[in-house]
């Protein structure tokens, strides 16, 4: 109905693709009498597919399809003091991976094949020391090392050998 003009433009939609995501967490703690240990777990999952209209004119051909498949966990387990005098305290360890998998078709130029990765490891502390009521000394600090890849492939979209890889 947006196309009854040629001076018109709107969005074709010939398939209006899928969007499927689910997730959940769980959150655990147990008193040890002294402490408090925490688990903060999470997952998620996504897949997805779009058709791109880049022309917005009344030609279903340039339809270009974007399809997604991603998913991530995370991981923090947490150690905290349950003190009620001058100190408090808290350490921890974190973790996060997430994988994607990305294709698409670019223009018509090109195919891409993405492969991208990430992990993450983390650890961390603070602690705060009440020297008065209204007066308090905290130190913290955190420690992280991160990994992320990309795995690129692009192809013409007749076949053949790859315009690029790696």
């Amino acid at each position: 109905p947006k196309f009854g003009s040629p001076y018109l433009t709107g969005i074709n939609s010939v398939d209006p693709g899928y969007d499927d995501s689910k997730g959940g967490s769980a959150h655990v703690e147990y008193d040890t009498g002294w402490s408090v240990v925490k688990s903060i777990t999470a997952y998620r999952t996504l897949k997805e597919l779009d058709q791109i209209d880049l022309s917005q004119v009344p030609d279903t051909s340039r339809l270009l399809p974007d399809d997604k498949e991603q998913n991530q966990l995370s991981e923090e387990l947490q150690l905290q003091s349950k003190s009620h005098g001058p100190l408090t305290w808290i350490a921890g360890f974190f973790y996060f991976r997430e994988y994607i998998h990305h294709t698409d078709n670019f223009l018509d130029t090109h195919l891409d094949d993405d492969r991208q990765a990430s992990n993450s490891y983390a650890v961390f502390a603070d602690a705060t020391y009440a020297i008065f009521e209204n007066l308090r000394l905290e130190l913290g600090g955190r420690y992280t090392d991160e990994d992320r890849s990309i795995d690129r492939l692009v192809l013409a979209p007749t076949g053949g050998a790859p315009l690029l890889g790696g």
